[in-house]
């Protein structure tokens, strides 16, 4: 629940039983909690897809995350938004079968490192993911 981003700096020391030690600090950044896809990509009046018709990987990701259907689907749409709530890519299926799998491309679409949320929508309901797009160490 941040509302704005910030750093801790942690600095760590290791010793040994010879007299030696080192030194290394540690830098982390967290980044303020996303908002919330727009209300009407969230949750359809139908009801939502099980969270074992889908899966998604890997999460977080470097590039790409994979979309695999558990269940066969109908008349899929997916929709992938940014922190702020906007749309940035979208995709229509007329049908998707079982252990199928969907590339993703959250690297080309977003670039910056941080959380986007995939909203998948059937005939069936409506289901929401978060993906973490990470830069590479």
């Amino acid at each position: 629940g941040c509302s704005a981003d910030y750093t801790v700096t942690r600095i760590w020391r290791a010793d040994d039983l010879c007299g030696n030690s080192a030194t290394a600090a540690q830098v982390i950044t967290v980044q303020a909690t996303p908002a919330a896809p727009p209300a009407q990509e969230r949750h359809s009046a139908l009801g939502s897809l099980a969270d074992s018709d889908i899966a998604l990987s890997p999460n977080p990701t470097v590039a790409d995350a994979w979309i695999a259907w558990n269940t066969p689907q109908l008349g899929v749409l997916l929709r992938l938004f940014d922190a702020q709530g906007r749309l940035l890519w979208e995709q229509r299926l007329g049908a998707v079968d079982a252990q199928q799998r969907l590339r993703i491309p959250v690297r080309n679409v977003a670039a910056a490192a941080g959380l986007y949320a995939l909203v998948v929508h059937t005939p069936n309901g409506t289901s929401s993911r978060w993906i973490a797009l990470v830069d590479r160490p």
